[in-house]
């Protein structure tokens, strides 16, 4: 991915459970992607061939119910195969909610996102999303 743009902030659960890849909703909890997009004052870039946009909800509690208050940034991981998601790109910003990717080439490509604390903790892993480019 050659460019990337973080969104401003939205509630969520610690447990990253939803990430959307253009209109990929996420998994029970945090809402769907539909909703979290709607509450983002950001729109999206306009698709461009080879992109990706991805949405997220921002944590806010860790999985034992207390405030998450050291949240630090993200990592999103992707690649050709949900097995081998070896690219990352580093999103050190506690407020993002979403990025945007080009320079994909054609394939199906597979994404998952982790957030992590400025103590390095990092959270189990989103539902793998993927997009296919032509």
């Amino acid at each position: 991915m050659e460019r990337l743009r973080s969104r401003g902030p939205i509630l969520g659960v610690y447990t990253l459970c939803a990430l959307a890849l253009a209109a990929v909703a996420g998994c029970g909890g945090g809402g769907s992607a539909s909703s979290a997009s709607a509450q983002n004052a950001t729109s999206p870039p306009p698709p461009v061939s080879g992109s990706a946009n991805l949405v997220w909800v921002t944590p806010t509690t860790n999985t034992d119910g207390t405030a998450l208050t050291n949240l630090a940034g993200f990592t999103i991981e992707y690649g050709n195969s949900p097995g081998a998601m070896t690219q990352t790109i580093d999103v050190p910003s506690a407020g993002a909610a979403g990025a945007y990717g080009s320079g994909l080439t054609a394939g199906t490509w597979y994404f998952t996102v982790k957030a992590y604390t400025n103590v390095g903790t990092r959270s189990a892993a989103s539902d793998v999303a993927s997009k296919t480019i032509s």
